[in-house]
């Protein structure tokens, strides 16, 4: 590989290596690919009315849960690249240097399969998900991957294997850190999206793109402050959105509180507002 160039395939073991796009259409063609792609993301905050086909629409091709492999992937691609090229800028991270060869393709394989058991375990909610879901899902993509690599691209299923039990979930490596920070950059686009679209929307799908704000945006901007000290691809996409933010924390009405439980109504509140106060103190160190 040149210096600078992001891989477009993996060393899989073969003589001839391994597309990231065949992977993609070889789990996409199977019966499990396509229940993803009927499949939508977001959707304790999608209104019945509203169709799957309607809220990709609305928020993009991230809500459909197959398409929101490539998008990952495309993301990955774009933090490996400002990751490397700025790496020397972030002084906390500048001791781990620039992502080799493998650590490029390690990451560049969870964003394409990360999401693969989903089809059997569903798609959990952030928020909601535990270690044991977690631990379940896990064990499906291994075997999901096993129907369909073994005997044929061994190699391939060990690198899977090891994203599995080293990358996806695990935010004490560098790699799976990595990952975590590229997910919530996902959580944040489509929290910012449902806001741009609650303004031209009638009033019961507003209500319900405010909920998918409010419950998503504060709580993942706390934790992406922190890796923005980390990833200059986290810092650049702060500030790049940084008033399409500010705009959704200083105008989230009420009702954007409307949809939950009456007795989760003043925690969630005072969530919000520390998530609000974490991000009007970092807006702070990024003024220009």
């Amino acid at each position: 590989m040149n210096e600078g160039k992001i891989p477009t395939k993996i060393n899989s073991g073969t003589e001839e290596e391994t597309d990231f796009r065949d992977i993609y259409s070889d789990f996409a063609s199977t019966v499990y690919g396509q229940i993803l792609n009927k499949n939508a993301r977001y959707i304790p905050y999608k209104p019945e009315s509203v169709s799957n086909q309607e809220w990709e629409k609305l928020l993009g091709v991230d809500i459909n849960n197959l398409k929101h492999l490539k998008l990952s992937y495309g993301i990955t691609r774009q933090f490996i690249r400002y990751f490397n090229t700025h790496s020397e800028s972030m002084e906390e991270s500048r001791a781990e240097g620039v992502l080799t060869e493998k650590e490029q393709e390690d990451l560049l394989l969870t964003a394409i399969v990360h999401d693969w058991a989903e089809a059997i375990v569903g798609d959990i909610p952030f928020d909601q998900k535990t270690k044991a879901h977690g631990k379940e899902e896990y064990r499906k993509l291994k075997e999901m991957a096993r129907n369909m690599f073994k005997g044929k691209n061994d190699a391939l299923l060990e690198r899977i294997n090891n994203i599995a039990d080293k990358v996806i979930d695990h935010t004490e490596t560098k790699l799976g850190s990595i990952f975590n920070a590229i997910e919530r950059l996902g959580y944040v686009r489509t929290a910012l999206r449902a806001w741009q679209a609650s303004k031209n929307s009638p009033k019961e799908l507003q209500i319900h793109l405010y909920w998918l704000t409010v419950n998503v945006l504060p709580n993942q901007l706390a934790k992406l402050i922190e890796y923005s000290k980390l990833y200059y691809p986290v810092k650049l996409f702060l500030q790049e959105n940084q008033e399409l933010i500010q705009n959704a924390l200083n105008n989230l009405p009420e009702d954007a509180f409307q949809k939950y439980k009456p007795e989760e109504v003043e925690g969630k509140r005072k969530l919000f507002e520390e998530g609000r106060k974490k991000w009007f103190e970092f807006k702070e160190t990024i003024r220009t």
